[in-house]
């Protein structure tokens, strides 16, 4: 993006009404971050021997979600003015589904006996987001720096936050300061924390003002686009080989580079930003071939939130039945492990797709969808 004074930038020049097209490969990249996520949870049901790296690998989905993020906002909202009703409508997004599933999962949690019922755990888990649903907390921070972002210079913006993002995730795990505060705040709230994600929201921002700016020029091509796709390819393998066997060592604090804190690891945006950049150049070449893989990709990105939000329900009830199988190892074990992810993935989408169609498809962060004949979803040829 230009930063001349004397030249208006693309978005600049395009008209607050005039319609901007939907990004193809926003859903995919949904639908990769959201399966991600169902991977994430359900591989602490396996031994972590087996597993545990599958929970390493797909810690990227959060982190893509936080890139597409940005993404949608760089391209829909730049050139145009934000007032209140964008901040009504990027709420009613994140803090209404926070408000309606909080309670729900209370009571789920307390049920279950995966939470205990005493003031403390009760608390801790009220001060850290309540589960899976922090992430519901961390996004409302983003549209109100976006509200607040400069329109001009996004690749310097993104370069000096991805550096601000990636020093503190070291400080993090290397700096050990006095009275305790940083293992109170870095180590136990850090992940809830708008500055380590600033880098991932930025990047997001410029390409999101960059395929704003292609759409006006129509430029790129075949052979620059098969380019990206190997590159991104091997960035793919050569980050996830880095983030399974890199290790900190003497640093004060890598021990707790697991659970929500792996989301801070220094070394996640490699591969964050090769799965996504892999997403964005391969999904629309595959999507146009198959208006079928299209649509289904579509219908699922819809509702990505809401398989975001009540995916662990089911998780549970399935996992106890599976958990066994899972322990086993071996081929019983890996076959058990699909089969959870799987039987999750498509209840959880049916249920999700149910709700929607009623008025509580607001706790979900969604519109109403009346039900439809056709599910695209299960569509198996155009």
């Amino acid at each position: 993006m230009s930063a001349a004074r004397v030249a208006p930038s693309p978005t600049d020049a395009v008209r607050t009404s005039s319609p901007r097209p939907r990004l193809a490969a926003s859903d995919a990249l949904r639908v990769v971050a959201a399966v991600g996520v169902v991977l994430i949870h359900s591989s602490a049901w396996g031994p972590a021997s087996t597993f545990g790296g599958v929970n390493s690998i797909t810690r990227f989905s959060v982190p893509a979600f936080m890139v597409l993020t940005g993404i949608l906002l760089g391209y829909q909202y730049s050139g145009r003015d934000l007032g209140l009703q964008f901040m009504r409508r990027r709420a009613a997004r994140t803090l209404i589904p926070w408000l309606a599933w909080v309670p729900v999962f209370l009571v789920f949690d307390l049920l279950t006996g995966t939470l205990r019922a005493t003031p403390a755990a009760v608390s801790y888990q009220f001060g850290t987001g309540f589960g899976h649903l922090w992430y519901l907390l961390l996004i409302p921070q983003m549209y109100v720096v976006f509200a607040f972002w400069p329109r001009r210079w996004s690749w310097s913006l993104a370069i000096g936050a991805m550096a601000l993002q990636t020093a503190l995730c070291v400080v993090r795990i290397t700096v050990a300061f006095p009275n305790g505060w940083q293992e109170q705040l870095l180590l136990t709230y850090g992940f809830l924390l708008f500055p380590f994600w600033l880098g991932y929201f930025a990047v997001g921002v410029a390409v999101g003002r960059a395929l704003l700016a292609r759409s006006m020029s129509q430029s790129g091509g075949a052979t620059l686009r098969s380019v990206i796709i190997g590159a991104s390819a091997v960035g793919v393998g050569a980050s996830g080989y880095l983030l399974l066997n890199l290790r900190y060592t003497g640093a004060r604090w890598a021990g707790d580079l697991q659970g929500t804190e792996a989301f801070l690891n220094p070394v996640l945006p490699l591969l964050v930003f090769s799965i996504a950049v892999w997403v964005f150049a391969a999904a629309p070449m595959l999507m146009r071939g198959s208006p079928a893989l299209a649509r289904s990709l579509r219908f699922l990105g819809d509702l990505s939130l809401g398989i975001y939000i009540v995916h662990p329900i089911f998780l549970w009830l399935f996992g106890r039945m599976l958990v066994t199988k899972i322990a086993v190892g071996g081929a019983t074990s890996i076959l058990a492990y699909f089969t959870l992810v799987l039987a999750v993935l498509v209840v959880t989408v049916v249920v999700v797709r149910l709700l929607v169609a009623t008025p509580l498809a607001a706790t979900l962060g969604s519109a109403r969808q009346r039900l439809e004949r056709n599910v695209p979803v299960l569509a198996l040829r155009s």
